[in-house]
């Protein structure tokens, strides 16, 4: 009977301990931050930006592939067009087409317009901040996740270089894949949707 009560009295201890320190780091801080990209690009974004890149290439159909001649005529608001542009060829080159570099020698003219391709960063802590008053005190983090998202959105129209018509509609091609690490206390985990970890 004594060994139960003394085993209820260290659990209710330990269930106290954890209460305490959920309450004491919990009232220390809890944000929430947003970013957009960075550049120099790290790699784990490196690897969800090509990652998501390499879906929205997937999506995109183009009638007779097979050893017909395509001219890609790609746009965008970013310096990365040439990157979307690249990954599209190697995707259709995959699938048997011929890319050539001028328009006239093209059974179709794939225009691509990259209407999105970047990433979107949150982090969520809650915990004590580090701070650098008279003692330097480091980051106590209870819980912390950092959410990392990449998307692109491709939207493209083939027409048919010699009448200029276009075949089918215009559609769009857009994928997103996603990173996050989480930390607790000092255990740190991660998981990402297929994009592999640098």
């Amino acid at each position: 009977m004594s060994d139960a009560r003394g085993t209820n009295v260290r659990q209710f201890g330990v269930l106290v301990m954890c209460a305490c320190a959920v309450t004491v780091l919990g009232n220390g801080c809890a944000t929430t931050k947003y970013r957009d990209t960075e550049t120099p690009r790290g790699a784990t974004e490196q690897l969800l930006l090509s990652t998501a890149a390499e879906r929205s290439a997937t999506k995109i159909t183009v009638p007779d592939v097979l050893g017909v001649p395509l001219y890609l005529d790609v746009t965008g608001f970013t310096k990365d067009a040439e990157f979307a542009k690249e990954t599209v060829a190697s995707e259709l080159l995959a699938r048997g087409a011929v890319i050539v570099t001028e328009a006239t020698k093209a059974t179709y003219t794939v225009k691509i317009l990259v209407q999105a391709f970047g990433t979107d960063q949150k982090e969520w802590f809650l915990g004590i901040p580090a701070m650098t008053a008279i003692v330097p005190i480091p980051e106590i983090a209870l819980l912390k996740q950092r959410r990392q998202t990449a998307r692109s959105r491709l939207r493209y129209t083939v027409i048919d270089t010699r009448t200029g018509r276009i075949v089918g509609q215009a559609q769009e091609a857009k994928s997103k894949t996603t990173s996050i690490r989480w930390t607790v206390l000092f255990f740190t985990f991660k998981w990402s949707d297929g994009a592999a970890q640098p």
